[in-house]
């Protein structure tokens, strides 16, 4: 029930403009005092099996009730909706005139097969150099024989299986 009371008051400007009315007024706290007063002992005092009382609510009342329900729900919406990290999202188009071009393979380029501008997704547009093919070739070749030494070492037992038993 105070909720209610403090959400008359907090949207009193809203109040204002949409019904030409200001809220804020004594008549109308008079009013709504008189109308809190009532809804609190009808509910406090009345007896549920008593005979139904009737209090007839104006249209402005009933207009005011919803567009408080209306603006919890969207409030609550909001809350629950919105996401709940600091990432920033945009969403949009980027246009620059500078573009930052970096090879996959560094190194000095042999040979440019493509003219500027007529590159095509798929073709190949350079080839590198001999040293970095060399420098590749002695990579992949120094990488086997790492793996098959590893395999050597993993194939052999370091001690033998009659040895072990011998010296436990």
């Amino acid at each position: 029930m105070v909720a209610i009371i403090i959400f008359y008051f907090s949207a009193a400007p809203v109040i204002k403009t949409l019904m030409k009315v200001d809220p804020l007024s004594p008549e109308r706290v008079a009013e709504r005092r008189a109308f809190v007063i009532d809804f609190i002992s009808t509910a406090l005092f009345t007896h549920p099996f008593a005979g139904a009382r009737r209090s007839f609510m104006s249209v402005r009342n009933k207009f005011l009730i919803l567009l408080g329900v209306l603006l919890l729900i969207a409030a609550l919406y909001y809350v629950f909706s919105t996401p709940g990290g600091n990432d920033l999202v945009l969403v949009g188009t980027v246009d620059s005139n500078q573009i930052v071009v970096s090879p996959q393979v560094g190194g000095r380029i042999a040979k440019l097969l493509v003219e500027e501008a007529r590159r095509q997704a798929g073709r190949l547009d350079r080839t590198p150099g001999p040293a970095e093919l060399e420098a590749q070739e002695r990579a992949a070749a120094a990488t086997i024989s790492s793996l098959r030494s590893r395999l050597r070492r993993a194939n052999t037992p370091s001690v033998p299986p009659r040895d072990r038993l011998r010296a436990t």
